[in-house]
Order: structure tokens, then sequence, then C-alpha cells
């Protein structure tokens, strides 16, 4: 009786297992807009982005920059980052297959006993980057070990010396907060499993974790920063609770992309995706909601602005799908505007001029507006007003 209830359990942990195999793979194989690289020689680089952030990561598992609006440092000093991950003592290298979707991208190592699949990604509103690993048994009643650590150092423009890390553990997890004596930034990290050690030396934090495989599902760590201490502990406080959440929506978000443009040309298909993927990335809000605009890119990004031309070519791409983002831009541009007509070449956050008196920016104003009305039919946006008066005044 003993011996079939502990099959049963087997039987069961291994359905499990395969299921959780499967949805790794159904998340970016045969999908239109996956693109896939196999035995990628050298390391692969991938940016991206939502309202609050702009990021990079490679292929060797690292966050390698984090932005956020309207926030001048960076949250971790640029490639700082450091992941080590070893499956029965064998380091993880170069990954044998990556995958890459809007805003998800996941590389796969297949080893002889396990595969090692891990995602790093962000939803399209929570200001945090995530990555989720995957460990995968090849073979039955083979037992691994796995073994993982982090390296990085929090930046947010505070002199090293004057950087409090703190560790903190709650009913429904840890954290570590890093930041200064005016609680007015911050930066942490976390993951749904304890750390067995860490170290903190000044700006730099190490973690430490060490796992069976049978005793290991979904493993996820997160990043966040920029924001005050206060609302970085309300973000990771909302993320312990449900750690599968920011996930799903990634997800949500690269198919709702996906399922927008079908071709029988698969190029086709992923050129698509991208450019919108990439517009809707640059759409950014910063944390009082001063800035409500597209971007012109990451090299533009300091301080907060937004430009008549550059966002005249953005918003095509975005109107069909999400004109509100559109109204938003015209919006934003207007508050720009001065009494006698003329623009600058943006508009920073706080609507004054970036390069003033170019030319073609009313143009550029006036075209948005008529092709948002005219695919919108939406007139109300001739009577918002900005600075306390319509533009028509």
């Amino acid at each position: 009786m003993k011996a079939s209830y502990i099959l049963i359990l087997l039987i069961l942990y291994l359905l499990v297992i395969n299921t959780a195999a499967k949805t790794a793979q159904l998340d970016f194989e045969n999908k239109l807009d996956t693109i896939i690289i196999e035995k990628p020689e050298k390391v692969i680089t991938y940016d991206f982005g939502n309202n609050h952030l702009m990021a990079k990561s490679d292929s060797n598992l690292n966050i390698n920059k984090y932005w956020v609006v309207n926030v001048v440092p960076s949250i971790i000093v640029d490639n700082s980052w450091n992941t080590s991950v070893a499956v029965n003592n064998q380091t993880l290298k170069k990954p044998d297959n990556t995958y890459a979707r809007s805003n998800m991208f996941l590389n796969e190592y297949i080893l002889e006993d396990i595969i090692t699949k891990v995602t790093t990604y962000t939803d399209n509103s929570t200001n945090a980057i995530f990555q989720r690993y995957n460990f995968i048994p090849l073979t039955d009643n083979k037992e691994s070990t796995i073994d993982i650590s982090f390296s990085f150092n929090f930046d947010l423009g505070i002199n090293e010396k004057d950087i409090i890390i703190k560790y903190t553990n709650s009913n429904n997890g840890y954290y570590f907060i890093a930041y200064n004596s005016n609680n007015d930034i911050a930066g942490l990290f976390s993951s749904n499993y304890l750390p067995y050690k860490y170290e903190i030396n000044n700006q730099n934090l190490k973690i430490f974790f060490h796992f069976k495989s049978s005793e290991l599902k979904d493993f996820y760590v997160t990043l966040s920063g920029g924001f005050s201490k206060e609302n970085e502990e309300n973000i990771i406080k909302s993320i312990l609770t449900s750690w599968d959440i920011p996930y799903k929506n990634a997800l949500n978000r690269a198919n709702w992309i996906d399922n927008l443009f079908n071709s029988d040309n698969k190029l086709y298909d992923q050129m698509f995706s991208a450019c919108l993927d990439c517009a809707l990335s640059n759409f950014k809000i910063d944390n009082n909601v001063h800035f409500k605009a597209f971007y012109a890119g990451v090299r533009y990004k300091e301080p907060a602005r937004t430009y008549f031309r550059d966002s005249y070519w953005t918003i095509q791409s975005i109107l069909p799908f999400k004109p509100e983002l559109v109204r938003d831009q015209i919006i934003a541009l207007a508050k720009g505007i001065h009494d006698d007509g003329a623009c600058g070449s943006g508009v920073k956050f706080d609507g004054s001029d970036w390069w003033s008196n170019h030319y073609d920016s009313p143009s550029f104003f006036v075209m948005m507006i008529y092709d948002y009305i005219i695919w919108t039919g939406d007139l109300s946006v001739l009577t918002e007003k900005t600075k306390g008066k319509t533009k028509d005044n």
C-alpha cells in the first residue's frame, strides 16, 4: 500500500513537471513573433521596457542596465550584475537556444539530466524586472543540485558609503532594500525562495541559493527601484503575494501583440511585433504622473521629454490599437505650445521647451490631431484644456 502511494505521488510529480515544461515551451515555441537563435556563439543582448522603465539584459542571464522615467541615476551600476547558475556542479555558460518575444527573453540550457529555462521579462505597468527559472528533469528518480547566486551594485545616485541596504523578512516573504537617509529613492531585490546566505558590502549585494530539484518549482527573482522607499515597499508587498501574475501579464501582452497581425511570412510577423512592442515600450509615465507621453528612445530619456516629429511617426503604429495613448500624447505636446503657436523640438516633463522654435513641430502636431480624429471620431480632444485654456483660444 505504501509503495503504491509513493508511486502515485511520483507520477503526479512528473505530470506537474512535464506540464510546466510544456507550458514554458508553449509560451515561446511556435509563436508567430518568436525569434529563435540556436546555439548562439556570441552574447545576445536584449532591450526591453514598460511604462516606467528601460532595461537591458543578456544571454548570460545578467541585467546590465535599469533606468526609470525622470530618475537621473541608474537603479544599479551599469554592467555590475553577475548571475551564476550551476546544476550538479556544472556552471551554465552559453545557452543552447535563445528565444525573444515582446518584452520576454528566454535562454535554454540542455544538460544530460535536466533542462534549465530562464526568462527575463517585465509586464506593462510594474516598475520591476523579473526572472523566472524552470528546471525540468529529463530522467526519472534523478535528483539534481542547483546553486544560483546574484551579485550587483546599487547606484540610485547615492554615494556608496551613504547607501543603506537592509534585509527584511515578513510573513509573505523577504526582500533587500537599498535607500538613502532621506528615503526619497530606493531599490530592492527579492525572490520567492529564501537565500541560504547573503553578503552586503557598501553598495554591493550578493545573494546565494541552494536547491534540490525535487523541492523546487518555479524560482522567481525581481529587481525594482527609482521610487521612494515607501512606494518601493508597496510594490514588493504586492509581488510577494502573487509571483505568477506579472509573468501572466507579460505573456498576455506578448500574445496580444502576436495575435494582431498574422501573415504567411514569419519575418513580417516578427517585424510587426517588434515595431509595435518598441512603440508601446516607449510610452512612459513618471511616478508623479507629471509626464505621460512617448519617448524618442533610450538616448532621449533625461530629462523626460517627448518630441513632435518623432512621436508623430511613433503613433502611426499605435493609433489602430491603443488610441487612448495617442490622446495622451496630444495633450502632452499641447502643454508645450506657446501662445503665438511656436513650438520647440520637444516638450519636457514640466511643459517647457526642449530646443525652442522648431519650424516643423506645429505641422506635425496638426497632422497628429487630424489622424487621431479621423481614426477615432473623438472631437473632445479639441476642448481639452492645458495651461487652463484650449489651444483655439
